[in-house]
């Protein structure tokens, strides 16, 4: 075993190498329980709240992507769909480059929009694949949440990346991202972006992808046809990994006070999610120091030719800083 710290925030990974080997290990899964009629599904535009932008192109459909307000919101007046493609059985992993970067575009283009509210402090944008990751929609989308305060993970990043730049006068991403290659993180690079294991991974196959570049907020980088293909390179990486995952895909930016931030760099995390957070009873328990647990391999060293069968499996243990823990049933 052995402990592997990030370098932002004091979280803690403690590596458990073999317990992928128990029996009954969890897999990943991402289609399964997803079958259905589907509301999202071009002629069914009735059944979902009016769209509030869209991107056309698509003869069939009368458009390629969509985005309208969640009809079970989350919250009041800030909660949106963007349906990614007409194809109910598309992926970012499969889409056409063209179709990818209609996606990124609308993210940024959506986010840029719920900024128009004074009151909206962040706009956090996440993508969950697959009934493991808590999908209850087989169709590719995404969905962005205005919110008046920042999250929680996010202020303590803030915290982390401004006292490390306190104290080194300079960006820990940054930093990560020059020794990223001596270190064998890197997963994929692009002229713009890199996609890369980071220290302290909490499960197996997590992944970020940052702008070479120091930026603070994604929502204006003009990059986006690169960015595209790295994120398109990335998720079929995932996919070929642990065949078809769930996963989630989270973007962390810098809010609306911190867009000039010298210390904070935006990036996305993607974080392959297991059976056993859905099937399992949530569990909650304390522990006096924080840390997660996770089951050995890292992204790095996984490799397309991998399949279902391989033992990728595992226990993740999610603690908070207020030391509460979910744990897989």
């Amino acid at each position: 075993m052995r402990y592997l710290k990030d370098p932002v925030i004091e979280r803690w990974v403690l590596v458990a190498p073999g317990r992928e080997l128990r029996p009954g290990a969890a897999r990943p899964s991402r289609r399964e329980g997803l079958a259905g009629d589907c509301p999202f599904c071009p002629g069914r535009e009735s059944r979902t709240p009016p769209a509030v932008w869209t991107d056309p192109g698509s003869e069939r459909a009368g458009w390629r992507v969509r985005v309208f307000a969640n009809k079970y919101p989350a919250l009041e007046g800030g909660h949106e769909v963007i349906v990614e493609h007409p194809d109910h059985d598309a992926d970012l992993a499969t889409l056409e480059h063209g179709d990818v970067v209609r996606v990124i575009a609308a993210y940024a283009a959506r986010i840029e929009a719920l900024y128009a509210d004074g009151d909206i402090r962040y706009v956090q944008l996440f993508r969950n694949a697959g009934v493991a990751a808590g999908a209850t929609q087989g169709h590719p989308h995404a969905q962005l949440l205005a919110l008046p305060v920042v999250p929680p993970l996010v202020r303590e990043e803030l915290r982390g990346a401004a006292a490390v730049h306190a104290q080194q006068g300079a960006c820990v991403y940054c930093e990560l991202l020059r020794r990223s290659e001596d270190e064998g993180l890197v997963v994929h690079e692009t002229r713009w972006h890199v996609a890369l294991s980071p220290p302290a991974p909490r499960m197996p196959g997590e992944t970020w992808i940052l702008p070479r570049a120091h930026a603070a907020t994604f929502r204006r980088d003009a990059r986006i046809e690169d960015l595209a293909a790295c994120v398109a390179d990335v998720t079929r990486r995932v996919a070929g990994a642990f065949a078809e995952p769930a996963y989630t895909l989270l973007l962390h930016e810098a809010p609306r006070d911190g867009e000039d931030s010298p210390s904070y760099h935006w990036h996305f995390e993607l974080l392959p999610r297991f059976n056993r957070y859905v099937r399992g009873r949530r569990k909650r328990f304390f522990i006096g120091f924080l840390v997660h647990r996770r089951v050995v391999p890292t992204f790095g060293q996984l490799s397309t030719e991998h399949s279902a069968s391989d033992p990728v499996g595992g226990s993740v243990f999610w603690i908070t800083r207020d030391r509460r823990v979910a744990v897989p049933g």
